[in-house]
């Protein structure tokens, strides 16, 4: 299997989209993700407020994020079997995986002062290190944070409640506009 994607994926008014723009791996999130953010980088081109350029070099970069994301989870792996220790070896020592790493501030592991993709944030990357037994960040939650995460879930609506109250407010729009 051939993988990659094209380096530009707006072009004129062409936009490669999904699959039709490349592929990666075959993690259904991520694939959503990037076509979620295409879309929304094409639209703004189209209102004018972005360049087909500066689109096209933030959804490279996105690329580039989510294919470091990927190499991770081969770089960190502990298979034996040939395949993943020569997959390891070879993620381990890629560009991508040597230069996330070394921007972070402390070189091992993100942490929220470090300016990552909104999608992949430094929890996620947490996560999987972890889940790797590799060095990683989870805060202290003392009882003050413990308190804050359930006063907040405690005043916020459930998502049904949230969705019929967003659906209310459009139909009062939408009444008032006619």
């Amino acid at each position: 299997m051939t993988l990659g994607y094209y380096d530009e994926l707006i072009t004129g008014n062409i936009i490669a989209i999904g699959l039709s723009g490349g592929f990666i791996e075959p993690m259904e999130a991520t694939a959503i993700n990037l076509t979620e953010r295409t879309i929304i980088a094409f639209n703004d081109v189209l209102k004018g407020t972005d360049t087909v350029d500066s689109a096209n070099q933030y959804l490279k970069n996105k690329i580039k994020y989510i294919k470091t994301l990927i190499l991770a989870h081969y770089a960190f792996s502990k298979r034996t079997d040939p395949f993943w220790k020569l997959a390891q070896t070879k993620a381990y020592n890629s560009e991508e995986i040597r230069e996330f790493f070394g921007k972070l501030q402390n070189g091992k592991f993100p942490t929220p002062q470090d300016k990552l993709d909104i999608a992949y944030p430094y929890t996620q990357w947490n996560e999987l290190l972890k889940g790797f037994f590799q060095p990683h960040y989870y805060p202290a939650i003392n009882n003050k944070a413990k308190a804050e995460i359930y006063m907040s879930t405690y005043y916020s609506p459930s998502h049904y409640n949230y969705i019929e109250e967003l659906r209310k407010k459009n139909e009062q729009k939408n009444i008032h506009s006619h």
